[in-house]
């Protein structure tokens, strides 16, 4: 299916195979495939037009076939998250527990972290978000939020993750159920 997806393609998009197949080794072929569904989607996303040939490969099958991607390369086993995401995890939840210590130094309310789509989807499947196939892939301008909070009553420390979808019409966060969490 690449194969004959790649043949289509090529000739209309104005990708050069051989320099992206220098640059990117045997992974060019997916490469290619991830550089169209950017390309495609954040045109779509902004009300850009499509050039006619697109509609032959978008939304579908490209869609499918970058979310396929996506997941195999970035939440294909959990040894795979750890590489990629859990330096940045592990940091996160240091913060936290430094936090919550009265440790943490310089005391600061809050960090900011900027990062790609696949860091977000990563750190997500981290969390074991069954809904990543609900997810499909991670839109630019959405958020990951986590909120270290202290409940008044026990004094214990709890933490809230909140997931902002950019192109949601709400706009507003959803709850992330963390498994194995009360």
């Amino acid at each position: 299916f690449l194969t004959s997806f790649l043949e289509y393609v090529l000739p209309h998009s104005g990708i050069d195979e051989e320099t992206v197949q220098k640059s990117y080794d045997n992974l060019y072929r997916l490469q290619i495939v991830i550089l169209l569904w950017e390309s495609l989607n954040n045109e779509a996303e902004n009300g850009l037009p499509l050039p006619d040939w697109a509609s032959e490969i978008y939304p579908e099958p490209l869609t499918s076939l970058y979310v396929a991607l996506q997941r195999v390369i970035i939440a294909g086993s959990a040894d795979q998250i750890k590489y990629l995401q859990g330096e940045l995890f592990q940091e996160l939840v240091g913060l936290m527990q430094s936090k919550a210590n009265n440790t943490l130094s310089p005391n600061r309310r809050m960090y900011y972290y900027s990062g790609h789509d696949y860091t977000l989807l990563a750190l997500l499947a981290m969390l074991g978000q069954r809904s990543l196939e609900e997810i499909g892939f991670v839109s630019t301008g959405s958020a990951l939020i986590y909120e270290l909070h202290r409940d008044p009553d026990t004094n214990k420390f709890y933490i809230e993750v909140l997931f902002v979808d950019g192109v949601s019409p709400e706009w507003g966060p959803i709850d992330v159920d963390i498994q194995g969490c009360d």
